[in-house]
């Protein structure tokens, strides 16, 4: 497990004012860091606690929730859930119904919250967990990190969390995001049109809907991020669900290895810098 404690985080923080973002001189309070481990496909989690319970937890910026727990979670530490009326879909186009729930107390990272509402899908996470063979019974969404100033230090293993912004050095690009979905998308370039990709950090990889390359005869299946030229190949696949958030792809974690990325949910822009 990888929860910091608050004598490992200032041993972090002493490490992080060296690189290219997080530069302060504010309470270590406002700041609040996170410590990943990846499992052998590269999905990344982190150690929570729920209710006074460890929990690992999925972070999967796809998913537009604060917080998902297992119903194997729910029901061996009864915690109680109600069946709501939604649906939610696979990127196969078939449906799972979706309950919800209120955690007394969450712990992620050094922070606390209480009063967390969750959702939870009988048997999806459970589902996940067996097919990329790492257990786990909680998924922090972008409806968790979309609150606050989030660095991701993804080959440091570290995320980093404030109420304030930090200082910015060696900016290689400003990126501003899309705000009219619950999901980070983004607009890059793609064989010189304009197209909407999902950052996601629950995929390993990047992808380009199989669909939108055969219908517009693409060679080179890479995007064009910004004037820097920062270019990325693409995998091609079936992403026919994203049409209905206006999006034919997805920036997985082989992007996001390469820079450390903060997100401005203020000025609703991705700032990013070399990794140092």
């Amino acid at each position: 497990m990888m929860y910091l404690k608050s004598g490992l985080a200032l041993m972090i923080l002493s490490f992080m004012v060296n690189s290219g973002i997080c530069k302060h001189e504010n309470s270590p309070e406002d700041f609040n860091y996170i410590g990943l481990e990846r499992n052998q496909f590269g999905f990344i989690f982190t150690s929570i606690i729920v209710n006074g319970q460890a929990v690992k937890a999925l972070i999967d910026f796809g998913d537009p929730n604060i917080l998902q727990l297992s119903s194997r979670f729910t029901k061996e530490n009864n915690i109680a859930v109600e069946a709501t009326n939604g649906q939610a879909m696979h990127v196969d186009g078939s449906t799972f119904s979706i309950d919800k729930g209120l955690a007394d107390l969450v712990k992620i990272g050094n922070w606390a919250h209480e009063d967390v509402a969750f959702k939870s899908s009988p048997g999806e996470i459970e589902s996940v967990s067996e097919q990329i063979g790492t257990h786990f019974d909680a998924v922090l969404g972008w409806g968790y990190f979309k609150q606050y100033f989030t660095a991701m230090y993804y080959a440091k293993n570290t995320f980093v969390l404030s109420k304030v912004k930090p200082q910015i050095n060696e900016i290689l690009l400003r990126k501003p995001y899309n705000t009219n979905s619950n999901y980070l998308s983004v607009e890059v370039d793609i064989d010189e049109e304009k197209a909407n990709f999902i950052l996601d950090t629950g995929s390993s990889y990047s992808f380009i809907d199989s669909t939108y390359v055969t219908q517009r005869d693409i060679d080179t299946l890479e995007f064009k991020l910004g004037e820097n030229d920062l270019l990325l190949q693409l995998q091609p696949m079936d992403l026919s669900i994203l049409r209905q958030i206006n999006a034919v792809g997805i920036i997985g974690a082989d992007f996001l290895n390469k820079y450390e990325i903060l997100i401005d949910p203020f000025e609703k822009e991705l700032i990013l810098s070399s990794n140092n």
